[in-house]
């Protein structure tokens, strides 16, 4: 979490300070080490290409790479499902509605600044406020600035 810094880009990799290295790639092998214990074959995950921050293991060719090292290091058909990989917030935010999810928007969090109730100013709370104007839909998140 970043409270009180700015969201900056470093000059050398153009990623925003908001970048965790390995974060998503750490999450995913856990959940394969769980999935290969509990004989699960299946793992879903919320990445997102489409509203890509420059965050590279959010990109499908990341996720496909390490699908395959996965399969390959614990010699285990380990499948990792990405459905919100091209659509944009949008597109996720009538899916979740359209399978009567919606609801449960109130209780996610997508604040960098790792706030409650969210800013509504740092980018990922401004790409998530946009996805619902774009539905014409009200954000049930509470918002510090909405």
């Amino acid at each position: 979490m970043i409270q009180d810094l700015d969201i900056e880009y470093d000059d050398e990799t153009n990623l925003p300070t908001t970048f965790v290295p390995g974060r998503n790639i750490l999450f995913l092998t856990i959940a394969a080490a769980y999935a290969y214990q509990k004989r699960i074959k299946h793992i879903i995950a919320g990445v997102c290409q489409t509203d890509y921050s420059g965050y590279p293991d959010c990109r499908d060719a990341t996720i496909k790479s390490l699908q395959a090292t996965l399969k390959l290091g614990l010699e285990y058909d380990i499948i990792i499902h990405t459905p919100l990989m091209w659509k944009n917030k949008a597109e996720t935010i009538k899916m979740m509605q359209k399978l009567g999810g919606f609801e449960l928007y109130k209780y996610t969090h997508t604040c960098y600044k790792g706030e409650r109730p969210a800013c509504g100013e740092c980018p990922a709370c401004e790409l998530r406020l946009k996805g619902f104007k774009e539905v014409g839909l009200i954000d049930p998140l509470e918002y510090k600035n909405h």
